[in-house]
């Protein structure tokens, strides 16, 4: 049933196409999101025949430009949203899960309850947690890097952004990586369970030798989950003494 949206997937890419042709700007931008994603093994070709689109599900995709950011200009959204004849989608079959985000307004009180306070980002978070072999079917797209190449079939291999259940896989990764890992980094995983709010992390310590244990183990802690922080800032430089100026905000403080 969910092989309908094929028909839409292909049109939308020839939509963006012309889009990309119009606005080199943004085709480059495009060109290079979906380049990277094939690069770092995120997403690759179809196994099956390009025309055995039988139990398969197409996630329409377009560009969407974010002018004030500073590092990411462009971000590809994928569609799990699009309803066949028949009022279905993807998103509809999907069990969401649990809602495991924390208050916001908690998260951050807390926060500033911390004499040293440090925050950082997980980098590319939901494409960090591969999805089942056997369910990346569901995640198809079309895509080609040029429009004189012919029109290829890709499957996303990991949480996707867009598919309604994402956010509960990749918050439930992260408490899951808590509890296996925890135990060799307890200070890292009581900041993944209490002080993340999706991929940002906002935590800290009363006493600043704490706090530079907290930033080693959390990093030690991400890495061995496959999760890479950047972003990261702090309200002492000390704290960040070992972390790469690259992977750092250019502020040198958040006081």
């Amino acid at each position: 049933m969910l092989a309908e949206t094929r028909k839409p997937a292909e049109r939308l890419l020839t939509a963006m196409e012309r889009r990309c042709e119009r606005d080199s700007q943004f085709g480059e931008l495009y060109n290079a999101f979906l380049k990277e994603y094939e690069e770092l093994d995120h997403m690759e070709l179809a196994r099956e025949p390009p025309n055995s689109s039988k139990d398969r599900c197409y996630l329409l995709h377009h560009g969407v430009l974010r002018e004030s950011r500073a590092i990411t200009k462009l971000r590809v959204i994928f569609n799990g949203s699009q309803r066949t004849r028949y009022g279905e989608s993807l998103n509809i079959q999907l069990l969401i899960g649990a809602n495991l985000l924390p208050r916001l307004a908690n998260v951050l009180m807390y926060w500033r309850w911390h004499r040293y306070a440090l925050v950082t980002d997980i980098e590319k978070m939901y494409r960090q947690i591969l999805v089942n072999p056997e369910d990346q079917k569901y995640q198809s797209i079309f895509w080609r890097h040029n429009v004189n190449d012919p029109i290829r079939e890709y499957t996303l291999k990991t949480v996707t952004y867009g598919l309604a259940c994402a956010p509960f896989l990749a918050i439930r990764a992260l408490r899951q990586l808590a509890d296996d890992k925890g135990c060799h980094y307890p200070r890292g995983a009581d900041a993944l369970r209490h002080d993340c709010y999706v991929d940002d992390i906002v935590t800290g310590a009363h006493y600043k030798a704490d706090a530079i244990a907290l930033q080693v183990e959390l990093r030690k802690l991400c890495m061995r989950g496959g999760f890479l922080l950047r972003k990261w800032a702090a309200n002492c430089r000390e704290l960040l003494r070992d972390i790469s100026p690259k992977h750092c905000l250019t502020r040198d403080s958040l006081a």
